[in-house]
Formats: C-alpha cells, structure tokens, sequence
C-alpha cells in the first residue's frame, strides 16, 4: 500500500487527449477511494516547481522538478511499484504545500455549497 511521500512509478493519463505515459509520482495521500500524487518531471520549469534536493534517495537517475502546480487523482490500480522516498526537507515542504491546497479546495467546495441559492441559481 503506497505511503504519502513515496516516490512510485505510475501510469498517468495525458491531459485533454487519449493515451497516458509511464512517469514517477509522489503520493501525496488517499482521497475517496483514489490517490493524490503529483507528477515528477526531469524538465527544468519555471514558476510553480519544486526541485528535489536528494534525487537518488527518491529512487530518480537524475535531478528532477515535482509539478506541484497541480494535483492528480490516480487509482491505485495505475500505481506499477515504489523508486524510493522523498528526503527530509523534500517531504516536509510538499506535505506543507499539500495540506495548504487540500485546505483551500475544501473551504471552496464548502463556499459553493453555501453560495447555492433557490432554483440552483449562486448567490453573490
């Protein structure tokens, strides 16, 4: 069973076309029967990125970018087997950026349903 700040290798879909790729990810934690990861990618970015400071601890060949601007909900089933582990510092900066926007996207959902008003039409 995948742990938050393991590093597996999984099937991920692309985005808007058919088709997925075989790439690391780093669990992020277990959300309604699916898993929260993010995507590591060895192409550098700007903006949003973290770099991982301990890549062969992560079980990566090489300096690697976690694209922590988004998150992505896989089934467990996508997950092939475990690389390694986030170090320290590593785990500890995603955990906060994790708990920070799982945080947000729960007081939005909360706001919207409060925000529905008669004949579902959203109140101001």
């Amino acid at each position: 069973m995948p742990r938050p700040m393991e590093v597996w290798s999984a099937d991920v879909p692309f985005e808007g076309r058919a088709g997925s790729k075989d790439r690391p990810v780093v669990i992020l934690g277990r959300k309604g029967g699916r898993i929260d990861v993010m995507a590591v990618t060895t192409h550098p970015h700007d903006g949003a990125y973290m770099r991982p400071m301990e890549p062969y601890e992560a079980g990566l060949d090489s300096r690697s970018q976690i694209r922590t601007d988004r998150i992505l909900r896989l089934d467990e089933s996508s997950l092939n087997y475990i690389m390694g582990e986030l170090g320290d510092d590593d785990a500890a900066v995603l955990r906060a950026k994790y708990e920070r926007r799982s945080g947000r996207d729960e007081r939005e959902r909360s706001r919207s349903r409060d925000c529905i008003g008669i004949h579902g039409q959203t109140m101001p």
